[in-house]
């Protein structure tokens, strides 16, 4: 791994490592008990969302689709990255703050559409 010329001690994870990380934290948010006005549940969904946000953005630097790519086209190793922007849709519906409520609804509807 590379590191993330930082100076620190982070180290830049891989699409694939991003993914695994992003897909866990989802699974977390889906798994949880918590109550979705509870602190540490928001705090979850936030940062899932965050870590699905790195990853797609992961997807478009790399350029891993292109508009006139159809699905048979698509190597099926990255098909996963399609998924996204429908957690982070998904994430952004499970996001409970009465005040954003409103933005977060049509964040999230803007995504999984």
């Amino acid at each position: 791994m590379a590191s993330s010329g930082t100076g620190g001690d982070e180290k830049e994870l891989t699409i694939s490592e991003a993914y695994h990380e992003a897909n866990s934290l989802y699974q977390k948010v889906k798994d949880s008990m918590l109550g979705s006005s509870d602190p540490a549940q928001i705090t979850l969904v936030k940062k899932a969302i965050s870590s699905n946000v790195k990853v797609r953005r992961m997807v478009g630097s790399l350029a891993l689709f292109s508009d006139n790519e159809e699905l048979r086209d698509i190597s099926s190793t990255n098909m996963k990255y399609l998924l996204c922007d429908f957690f982070i849709g998904d994430l952004f519906l499970n996001l409970y703050e009465q005040k954003y409520r409103d933005r977060f609804i049509k964040e999230g509807l803007a995504c999984i559409k």
